[in-house]
């Protein structure tokens, strides 16, 4: 029977006291780019050290206190001590705007921050000047000339001090009276509308994601995790936590862009993922593809349909033919392994979530023996909803729901969630509280159905839905999910609401546009190239094959193409790299009228 500690920073004692001076981190040592090794003793003294000093500075329980940072082991050691004093971690993303640190820190009234150097702290400090609150500003890297002598602290220095037998005896009585009851995190919904929501989760919501996971997942301490989304997000975190609960070593990946690259170097066993990492990959294969002599093609397209065959069999954990089996050896030797070496060579498995995917990119991925668990949640649910199961799947779906996870739906097929896995509310918001929650209920806001086979399949955002003045309904999230199966396509976001047909802004991959351009014989600049006939030619002939799968309603009938991504910094993504649907809408209202005249 597993034993399962009450409190998350009990949990990291456990496993530190079990597995002592085995490797629990690695990462990157700059600017060398060695990779380096944390062991558990060595982590949990620099935890301590962490917890004395914020004791030192006054820090009470419940607290909140604050990091910013791109990923590195001491997030997570920072993370564990402030949770050991019965303080509340409230992360930010290190890519936000100044106007929503602002907002964080004044409404959760932070006392100390931990930063990344840089740029981050540059944004913190111009933002700490109007925040009264903030006591402390604790810097990670090299404190620049302009800021030193202005109070913020290095790591180093706030970790140096010595621990007095009152400070020691401090840290032992809050470990003490730690309870799974604490408040352990506020973790703040950039959402697509509105103003930021911080979610309430608890030690024991936190511990019971664990638990369920055990039931679901296997793990185990030979495995070897890559640590690349942002932890700051409930899906990295609680993925983090789960394995420090099974001691795997985990991998910090500080810049997520250079991911493709490390992962042979890492070569992860497990990692959690986003759509948007398998899109941009099955997009790179899919534009090599192309590239290759008439004979690599048709071995590629025999391996790949080989890999397609044996999915049924493992949907239903039946076994594999024998014939289908020599078949995929020698598909494997030809093909399978090259791709599953653009992950490292030794992935088991890869939790996937966070947006909707092509059914088909799932498809191809698992024809070249790579699992992915693709499922549904959401930061009120401390992530996992549902996900596939190894033995009982369906790449259409978002898998199964979790062990003791109830689904239900209620009008216009919203999807209802009661679980012990569920944030306690949203911080200093009792309104948006209630009107969320009904007889202990959660009402997610998304849309979908469970199939017979107790599947829970996703239509889409109930307030992203939108009806065409025809009275027909159209979820967008369909339609751009299509039409990112498209390399060409960078970027999109439909419009239609009340409108009599559907339109789009589509942003172009600058590279492959100027490289069909380059076949065409067009040489001009990329901002005129985007309104020559023939670059429209192709792009309705890129809409034709994608939209085949779409309703003649849910197509595409006009677009405009658009030069320059949206982007974070224009508040047009959240920082998860969500397009904000009002914002683009108030930014090109001129363009999308245009396309209705």
């Amino acid at each position: 029977m597993m034993n399962y500690p009450t409190h998350l920073a009990r949990l990291f004692r456990q496993r530190a006291s079990e597995n002592g001076n085995d490797a629990v981190f690695k990462y990157r040592q700059k600017p060398e780019n060695n990779w380096k090794t944390i062991h558990w003793n060595e982590a949990l003294s620099q935890m301590d050290a962490i917890s004395i000093g914020l004791i030192k500075a006054g820090i009470s329980k419940k607290d909140c206190i604050g990091i910013i940072s791109h990923n590195r082991p001491e997030w997570t050691i920072t993370d564990l001590a402030i949770l050991s004093i019965g303080a509340v971690v409230v992360p930010l993303y290190p890519n936000s705007a100044e106007a929503q640190v602002e907002y964080i820190l004044q409404e959760t009234e932070m006392k100390v921050l931990f930063s990344a150097g840089g740029e981050i702290l540059n944004r913190v400090v111009e933002v700490a000047k109007r925040c009264p609150h903030l006591e402390k500003i604790i810097c990670y890297d090299d404190i620049p000339v302009q800021f030193q002598n202005q109070g913020i602290l290095s790591f180093s220095e706030f970790i140096a001090g010595e621990a007095n037998a009152d400070l020691l005896s401090e840290l032992s009585e809050r470990l003490e009276s730690a309870s799974e009851e604490d408040l352990a995190t506020i973790i703040y919904t950039s959402g697509t509308t509105g103003e930021p929501k911080g979610v309430m989760l608890e030690h024991r919501q936190l511990l019971n994601t664990i638990r369920i996971h055990d039931e679901r997942l296997e793990v185990s301490k030979s495995d070897i995790s890559l640590c690349f989304l942002p932890l700051c997000h409930v899906f990295e975190r609680a993925w983090t936590f789960y394995m420090i609960h099974k001691s795997v070593l985990n991998v910090y990946l500080d810049n997520p862009k250079e991911v493709i690259d490390v992962l042979p170097e890492v070569r992860p066993t497990v990692m959690c993922v986003v759509p948007r990492f398998f899109e941009k990959t099955w997009q790179g294969i899919r534009t090599e593809y192309k590239r290759w002599p008439l004979i690599k093609r048709k071995i590629f397209d025999w391996a790949e349909s080989t890999g397609m065959k044996q999915i049924p069999y493992h949907q239903s954990n039946q076994g594999i033919p024998i014939v289908l089996r020599l078949k995929i050896k020698i598909a494997d030797v030809l093909v399978r392994k090259k791709i599953r070496m653009i992950f490292g060579g030794n992935i088991r498995f890869m939790p996937c979530a966070g947006a909707a995917i092509s059914p088909d990119i799932l498809k191809f991925f698992h024809a070249m023996g790579i699992f992915i668990n693709y499922g549904y949640g959401l930061t009120e649910t401390t992530a996992t909803v549902s996900c596939c199961k190894h033995d009982d799947f369906d790449l259409d779906t978002v898998g199964t729901p979790m062990p003791g996870v109830e689904i239900k739906f209620g009008p216009d097929d919203e999807i209802l969630i009661r679980s012990k896995s569920l944030f306690s509310g949203y911080y200093k918001k009792e309104i948006a509280t209630n009107a969320c929650f009904d007889d202990g209920w959660f009402y997610t806001g998304d849309r979908g159905h469970m199939l017979k086979s107790e599947k829970l399949m996703m239509t889409g955002r109930i307030k992203e839905l939108f009806k065409t003045s025809g009275g027909l309904y159209v979820a967008p999230q369909k339609v751009e999910t299509a039409l990112s199966a498209e390399p060409l396509f960078e970027q999109v976001m439909v419009f239609g609401d009340n409108r009599k047909y559907i339109t789009a802004l589509i942003v172009p991959a600058k590279e492959l546009l100027m490289k069909y351009a380059h076949k065409l014989g067009l040489n001009d600049e990329i901002s005129i190239l985007m309104d020559h006939p023939e670059i429209k030619k192709l792009i309705d002939q890129k809409l034709d094959i994608v939209q085949q799968s779409l309703n003649p309603y849910e197509r595409i009938v006009k677009y405009h193409l658009i030069l320059t991504p949206f982007s974070i910094e224009q508040g047009e993504m959240t920082p998860t790299l969500k397009l904000r649907r009002d914002v683009i809408a108030v930014a090109y209202a001129m363009r999308i009228e245009a396309m209705y005249l």
